[in-house]
């Protein structure tokens, strides 16, 4: 018997099975992750990871949309997707309907035979195995630099182990949350007798072609996490990923990350009776959550640590965070760390946000700005309002118009006309179909810093 707990810090549903891949993987968050680089140690209050994120290592989206004596391949695992973003929990046990005008489905929990295009359990035979879709295989489903992003809800958690391959060997990068550790990429795994087993490999492998045997299953070309099986003949972890090492001194049985099949743990093997997750305090306790890069500092001040919930300052710093991969190899030399200060303001007004450069270097770069939100729409599309005022902050807009700077060249009227941002700009349009023929540089707004 298998506890499969299918809805987030609720409660479960027990499966009888032969062999875990029989069942579907553990979906949303089964533990949290935080980076610590003491090796062999447990956390502690004194001693931990530097943030602590959610993790959820499943997309909601899966396949199944096209006719499945088609082969999946790079070329078209983007058109077999179909979304579980309108979907309840229950969706990885139904007969669905793949839409055909959108990535979407109707759950019609019976089979209904006059519907050929009905598909069985979508969740457990076409769920999408995210370590072989990324790289730009599809798109919709990228992660951002720490393999990761942010949810609709405003929570963001990691999904993929970029950040863990290595650095972290013989650590504990965080724990499931049936209690087990979880130990950095490229560890040393024991057995339950202390003996050492070398570095920790997944027993997880693809299947032949003679293994697809449900009817209702499909090759996917590894894309799809039921392309995979358990084997114990391979590798030296178990059925979830795990097996022993010594942390505190103790033989400690733990879930292990690997660079193949399954990453982190499919399913969790430990009982979990009860779960609560507090997200309503507001004290400078919450701001422990997302590691913003030091090209971009930010400082919450006193007075606005009385709003912001742990969610709130997920969903902030990962607007801190997207700018910083954009940046990250884009940062003019003589470009000096910008000092960002987040304040709130609480009127009832149609200002969402301003922003305001302080303080700019010798180079003419800004050193320095102020970054004001108003607490009457914190629940309204925050990040993409903290991305819009951020982007002023590092100069977009305000240097524009900055006397001598060589940005004014490439303003053409309500246009910014740089060469290389305006491809990326047409690339950006394409993925949404958006004709490019006339597009002929990148909209931008008036000079006023306050947007209503």
């Amino acid at each position: 018997m298998y506890t499969e707990f299918n809805n987030e810090f609720h409660d479960g549903k027990q499966h009888y099975c032969k062999d875990l891949h029989d069942v579907p993987p553990q979906g949303k968050i089964i533990g949290v992750i935080g980076r610590y680089d003491s090796k062999n140690k447990h956390w502690s209050s004194n001693d931990g990871p530097r943030e602590i994120m959610f993790l959820d290592p499943l997309p909601a989206a899966c396949g199944g949309k096209i006719d499945k004596s088609v082969n999946i391949s790079e070329t078209n695992v983007t058109d077999d997707m179909m979304t579980a973003t309108h979907a309840s929990d229950y969706w990885n046990y139904n007969w669905v309907v793949p839409l055909s005008d959108t990535n979407n489905f109707q759950i019609t929990r019976e089979y209904h035979g006059s519907n050929s295009n009905a598909r069985k359990s979508p969740g457990l035979y076409f769920r999408y195995f995210l370590g072989t879709v990324q790289n730009g295989v599809i798109k919709g489903l990228q992660m951002d630099y720490y393999g990761g992003h942010t949810q609709p809800d405003g929570d963001w958690h990691i999904h993929i182990n970029t950040s863990f391959e290595t650095g972290y060997e013989d650590c504990v990068i965080g724990y499931a949350v049936d209690g087990v550790p979880i130990i950095g990429g490229s560890s040393n795994v024991l057995d339950s007798n202390g003996v050492s087993l070398g570095i920790a490999s997944s027993s997880w492998r693809r299947r032949t072609e003679s293994e697809y045997t449900d009817i209702n299953s499909k090759n996917g070309n590894g894309y799809f996490i039921y392309d995979y099986l358990f084997d114990e003949t391979i590798g030296n972890l178990d059925r979830f990923n795990g097996g022993y090492m010594v942390l505190d001194g103790e033989l400690t049985y733990s879930y292990f990350t690997t660079s193949t099949y399954p990453i982190w743990p499919r399913n969790l093997r430990g009982k979990v009776n009860n779960l609560q997750y507090n997200d309503t305090t507001h004290d400078s306790n919450a701001i422990v959550c997302v590691n913003i890069p030091s090209i971009l500092q930010l400082n919450y001040t006193s007075s606005s640590l009385s709003y912001i919930t742990r969610t709130q300052d997920i969903i902030i710093k990962s607007a801190f965070v997207k700018w910083c991969n954009v940046l990250q190899n884009n940062l003019p030399i003589d470009a000096s760390n910008n000092i960002i200060s987040f304040d709130i303001i609480s009127e009832n007004s149609q200002v969402l946000g301003s922003a305001q450069i302080i303080e700019y270097n010798d180079s003419g770069f800004p050193k320095s700005g102020e970054l004001q939100l108003n607490s009457f729409y914190f629940d309204n599309e925050i990040d993409r309002v903290v991305l819009h005022e951020v982007g002023h902050l590092i100069g977009i807009g305000p240097m524009w118009v900055t006397p001598g700077n060589s940005a004014n060249s490439n303003i053409s009227g309500d246009l910014y006309i740089g060469r290389n941002a305006t491809n990326r700009y047409k690339e950006y349009c394409s993925l949404y179909n958006i004709d490019e023929t006339y597009i002929q540089g990148i909209p931008i707004e008036d000079l006023s810093l306050i947007h209503i």
